[in-house]
């Protein structure tokens, strides 16, 4: 799971900003199956993202276990 998630995403619909509509505590962070919400000004468009374990939001190679 990424250590933070980032605080903006690219819209996948209008290529905006879409902006991370819920943080978390430091010492309770996502666990893998949170649901983590990004909306677009742009557009308005609502990005709902179930975390897996595979999941990197920031981009970089999750290493092997």
């Amino acid at each position: 799971m990424p250590e933070s998630l980032d605080e903006t995403i690219v819209c996948v619909d209008c290529g905006g900003t879409a902006r991370l509509m819920r943080t978390w505590p430091p010492d309770d962070p996502p666990e893998e199956g949170d649901i983590v919400t990004y909306q677009c000004p742009d557009c308005g468009e609502r990005l709902d993202i179930v975390l897996d374990v595979e999941d990197d939001l920031r981009g970089d190679a999750i290493p092997d276990a």
